[in-house]
């Protein structure tokens, strides 16, 4: 997120960070990815299928066309409660949520870490990610990243 705590502009990402993209693939790969359909929409939109090595959960009160749903590894929810009894069923506890911002307002108090890349700009975006407020959230890791635009990816903790 920017400085400004834009996470999106127009549906994408308002920069283009080659390494955080890559940070993203390796702690994403194998796990399962929570996100709403507009964001799954644009990913889709860019690579025209799923992330791939990935199952997507794609929390949406809308249904999706069929050529958004006809893969494997992608499953559309319209409650989060249905997410928890699939996990469970499945024997799977990890969920990274992905965004977009409704996602995320509706998920951050279930989550227990917060993984950002937070990208020193500030810039116009239609989509922002919720206040981290330090009553809750612990910095427990950060790093600092020198790409086109430098980036640190710094790992919150909930306490209580």
């Amino acid at each position: 997120m920017s400085n400004n705590n834009v996470i999106g502009l127009n549906n994408q990402l308002p920069w283009h960070l080659p390494k955080d993209l890559q940070h993203f693939k390796t702690i994403t790969l194998g796990k399962n990815l929570l996100m709403g359909r507009k964001t799954y929409q644009s990913i889709f939109s860019y690579i025209n299928k799923p992330l791939p090595q990935r199952n997507s959960f794609v929390l949406s009160k809308s249904s999706l066309e069929e050529r958004y749903t006809n893969f494997e590894n992608i499953k559309v929810f319209a409650e989060f409660e249905s997410i928890e009894e699939f996990m469970h069923k499945n024997q799977q506890t990890q969920l990274y949520i992905i965004g977009g911002e409704q996602i995320y307002k509706q998920m951050i108090d279930y989550a227990d870490e917060l993984i950002i890349s937070h990208v020193n700009i500030n810039c116009e975006g239609d989509a922002f990610f919720p206040e981290i407020t330090s009553n809750i959230w612990k910095i427990q890791n950060e790093e600092l990243v020198k790409d086109n635009i430098d980036f640190k990816i710094k790992v919150y903790t909930r306490h209580l």
